[in-house]
């Protein structure tokens, strides 16, 4: 699980790139790069994982280790969003140029995109409720917040609008459904 880990880490190493260069498109490059490595070297951990189970264990006594499940149904969806993510964030850097040439800021925007597959990728190898709500809360709270990054639009004003309330609105349910089988299991 180290490599997952570090996968992980050379992700959100990506968000912390942007306060070191003054030019947006530069450290869009950069902080797009570091994303794609730490994307493509999870993914490739993800497969090691699946053609070797024995290698998806935490070491006992590693802290935090019971938040997470690495079986094969949870290695699947890892290794899908990650194999997603690699061209979308690819994408991402293009698309987010057009912006920066117009002069707006996406830093923070960036930053959003990046949490958001961070909370997607520890939401599907979550083993506890409340780490996964979590998981939740921000996967939900980041796409939001990417969403609105043309806020000038009235239709986009509407759409992220509907999209928060419906997510909280199924997250409430979903801790009651937590809430439900803790009750009915004792767990």
């Amino acid at each position: 699980m180290p490599l997952f880990c570090g996968a992980l880490a050379l992700q959100a190493l990506s968000v912390a790139v942007f306060p070191f260069f003054r030019n947006q498109k530069t450290a869009s490059a950069v902080s797009h790069l570091l994303l794609v490595a730490g994307l493509v070297f999870g993914f490739a951990s993800t497969v090691l994982f699946l053609v070797h189970p024995r290698a998806s264990s935490f070491p006992s006594g590693m802290p935090f280790a019971e938040l997470f499940r690495f079986d094969a149904l949870a290695l699947f969806f890892l290794a899908v969003i990650q194999l997603v993510a690699i061209p979308v964030s690819v994408y991402s850097f293009g698309y987010m140029g057009h912006y920066i040439g117009k002069g707006k800021s996406v830093a923070s925007t960036v930053a959003f995109y990046i949490f958001l597959l961070i909370s997607v990728q520890l939401l599907v190898t979550a083993n506890h409720a409340v780490f996964f709500l979590v998981c939740w809360e921000i996967m939900s709270t980041t796409a939001y917040l990417g969403m609105i990054f043309e806020k000038e639009k009235k239709e986009v004003q509407s759409g992220s609008f509907y999209y928060i309330v419906i997510s909280h609105v199924s997250m409430y349910f979903l801790f009651v459904f937590f809430l439900l089988l803790h009750h009915a299991s004792g767990s």
